[in-house]
């Protein structure tokens, strides 16, 4: 199977796909906004990087704005968020020059993003559903399309709405 390769969001792309979401105006006045990049979209702290953007997603035993000072201190230079933050964690941000968007649902956020992400590679999509044997179908058609067509596929199935 060939690799596809790496895609770097500009801020201005992320404002751009969550742009329907916003709750206010996006606090950008401290930042260099359309120079600014995101080198991967993350809504898990343990594996933000320098230039990240975090996604606190809200689940049935976890909150993820719990960690966006965590995801601060590793060097995520945007933040989108939909709950209220601290003064505190608001004076972080600004003195770290991180990029805050403000969104009425984190979750449809993170899904716009990757709907933009998917229009961008302007590729075809493949959706194999059924209670059984998925995997295998997948498997075996990227095998079949990897002969004479650059493939992608998800290398873990997480059978949720991410």
């Amino acid at each position: 199977m060939r690799s596809t390769s790496h895609y770097t969001f500009s801020l201005s792309e992320i404002v751009k796909a969550v742009t329907p979401l916003f709750t206010r105006s996006p606090e950008l006045e401290h930042n260099k906004l359309w120079s600014q990049k995101c080198t991967k979209i993350s809504t898990d702290t343990r594996h933000i990087d320098q230039q990240n953007c975090f996604v606190p997603l809200i689940g049935e035993n976890f909150n993820g704005h719990e960690f966006i000072a965590s995801a601060i201190d590793k060097g995520a230079n945007t933040i989108i968020y939909s709950q209220k933050l601290s003064d505190t964690l608001l004076q972080k941000a600004v003195t770290k020059n991180v990029s805050l968007l403000p969104v009425t649902d984190t979750l449809l956020a993170y899904q716009y993003i990757a709907r933009f992400y998917r229009d961008h590679l302007r590729a075809k999509v493949i959706g194999i559903t059924g209670s059984t044997g998925k995997t295998t179908t997948r498997n075996m058609i990227v095998q079949i399309l990897s002969m004479s067509h650059s493939v992608h596929t998800n290398t873990k199935n997480f059978n949720n709405l991410i």
